[in-house]
């Protein structure tokens, strides 16, 4: 009989172990307890947040569009999902009252209505920075990112 393995998957939003258990044959004893992000469904305390206002998530100036969608899921040759999008956050995270981000983002109707519906938001860092968020980021590329976490000075 295979040997059975619980892991936890993180919380897209603040990363920490989430509400999700997973449970696998295929997991390894070795792994952490917390495998990464495994979808986009907040834990308990972010779902909190986000009755309160929209999250808000600092990434790199230089993230492309393709990072924002997604990679794909593919099974069988048929794309049947997308990953939960991965850009390169620098470290800035908030929850702005919703009439604040309504402010903020005045006049694209696309943003406000992401924002209203998914209660997230990703700005770069250079916007974090104009809006006058605290603390002002320092990490603006992914270049810069990867650089902190080499010095393992990286708090993501």
């Amino acid at each position: 009989m295979e040997k059975s393995y619980v892991g936890m998957s993180n919380c897209y939003f603040c990363g920490k172990a989430g509400s999700t258990l997973l449970l696998d044959r295929r997991l390894r004893s070795t792994l952490e307890r917390e495998v990464g992000v495994i979808n986009m469904e907040p834990c308990s305390e972010c779902a909190g947040y986000m009755k309160q206002g929209i999250i808000i998530m600092s990434i790199a100036d230089d993230t492309t569009v393709e990072e924002m969608q997604g990679e794909p899921i593919i099974r069988l040759g048929k794309e049947i999902g997308a990953f939960p999008p991965n850009p390169v956050r620098t470290g800035g995270w908030a929850v702005v009252k919703e009439e604040a981000i309504m402010r903020m983002i005045d006049g694209n109707e696309k943003h406000m209505k992401f924002a209203r519906e998914k209660r997230f938001m990703f700005i770069t860092s250079s916007a974090w920075n104009r809006m006058g968020f605290d603390p002002a980021i320092s990490l603006l590329t992914k270049e810069d990112v990867n650089a902190a976490c080499k010095e393992k000075k990286c708090l993501l």
